[in-house]
């Protein structure tokens, strides 16, 4: 059986210096990436990846002030 695989959305944030440095930290991106990702939401910060992955990344962002949506996108 197939396992699902998740996005992280970025919905808002109150912080976005921190949410911005969480999504660098994670994701490997510049931050010149990471500020365009957050001009326009929302916007998936981390897609297809598991279940736990989705949720210790949206734990660190909702941490940092952001509000996030994590959503199923497909099974493997």
């Amino acid at each position: 059986m197939s396992k699902p695989l998740w996005d992280v959305v970025l919905v808002g944030f109150t912080d976005r210096t921190a949410v911005l440095e969480v999504i660098k930290n994670v994701t490997g991106k510049e931050i010149s990436e990471t500020r365009a990702m957050t001009d326009e939401l929302p916007a998936t910060v981390l897609g297809n990846v598991t279940r736990g992955a989705a949720n210790e990344f949206k734990d660190a962002l909702e941490s940092a002030g952001a509000t996030i949506m994590v959503r199923q996108v497909r099974a493997e």
